[in-house]
């Protein structure tokens, strides 16, 4: 019916009576018709590196084109329902643009809502020995699709800052002196970023 006018004829009756016609204006053409969300399309899943996002509030009768975009700009061969990110998409926001369509329906185009900046959640490994008021520090960093994080770990004990050491490639170490002696609780934090979030692991050590 779409494009097309539409008028009715009615015919009204009865006994003893000739039929009487009665037949209306056309009305214009018949327009589309206008989608409407009962919700705003969003993205599903977690903003990590390995996660797949996928897609709600969709309407099911519709037919639904799919782009996903990586601040803003197209992520190529990314067409489907469904997304996995990847290291590139670290530091990133994603979002879908979509294309609904229903017959007798003017298209629709839209972008679902935003993830999070995507950023990788660390293993912090540290293995600590201990000297004559010293120690050393050795830690691995690793993160799930990242090949390698470098960053700031910080050493604490206490509350107290007492070194930051860089991590390259995973990997960082340091030799601590002028530690008071006796069992003794440290802090290791791996400073977030915005590539990957922070992680902190502690160690109780006696310095000799």
């Amino acid at each position: 019916m779409l494009g097309k006018k539409i008028s009715v004829t009615v015919t009204a009756t009865r006994t003893g009576f000739d039929p009487v016609n009665a037949t209306a204006a056309e009305t214009g053409p018949v327009a589309p018709g206008e989608l409407v969300l009962a919700e705003p399309a969003r993205v599903t899943g977690s903003a990590r590196p390995g996660s797949t996002l996928g897609l709600a509030g969709v309407p099911e009768d519709v037919t639904v084109a799919v782009q996903w975009l990586r601040d803003g700009a197209a992520v190529a061969g990314a067409t489907a329902p469904s997304y996995r990110l990847t290291a590139e998409d670290l530091g990133s926001r994603v979002v879908a643009a979509l294309r609904l369509t229903r017959p007798g329906y003017d298209e629709l185009a839209i972008r679902t809502s935003s993830t999070p900046v995507v950023r990788a959640a660390p293993r912090l490994s540290v293995r600590t020995t201990p000297g004559t008021r010293s120690m050393t520090v050795r830690a691995l960093v690793s993160a799930r699709d990242v090949s390698a994080i470098n960053g700031i770990l910080q050493v604490r004990r206490g509350r107290k800052l007492i070194a930051t050491v860089p991590v390259a490639d995973g990997t960082a170490s340091a030799n601590l002196t002028n530690l008071p002696r006796g069992k003794r609780l440290f802090r290791f934090k791996l400073a977030s970023s915005p590539t990957f979030t922070s992680a902190v692991t502690t160690r109780k050590v006696r310095i000799r």
